[in-house]
């Protein structure tokens, strides 16, 4: 089941966080993630006191991948330091339980078919 890892970012310091954004796609991918939204820009808060810059989202095939992917040390001993510095980000994992998830029967069918 795909586990997904969102995070609301507001940028202190724009160089810090464009060399975070470089390379921080590498440390995702080694643990079979992908940016479904990366640094999205909000247009509108629509509840809630949030108020930040962008928004990211990355999927993982599970939640354990995306845990791994959090704790790892390519990503906990260098960049997680970087984006710190350079942004306050407020960010969460979750899974959308195959039964409400309307994406979950094409992705079956998918791996089937390949």
């Amino acid at each position: 089941m795909p586990a997904y890892v969102t995070a609301l970012v507001t940028v202190t310091n724009l160089e810090e966080i464009l060399t975070y954004a470089k390379q921080v796609d590498a440390t995702v991918a080694q643990y079979g993630g992908r940016f479904i939204v990366k640094g999205g820009p909000v247009a509108e808060v629509l509840e809630g006191d949030l108020l930040p810059h962008t928004v990211t989202m990355l999927e993982f095939p599970t939640i354990e991948r995306a845990q791994a992917w959090y704790r790892s040390p390519e990503y906990r001993d260098t960049l997680f330091t970087i984006g710190m510095m350079g942004a306050a980000v407020r960010s969460f994992s979750f899974r959308i339980p195959d039964h409400i998830n309307p994406h979950a029967s094409r992705r079956e069918e998918e791996a089937k078919a390949s």
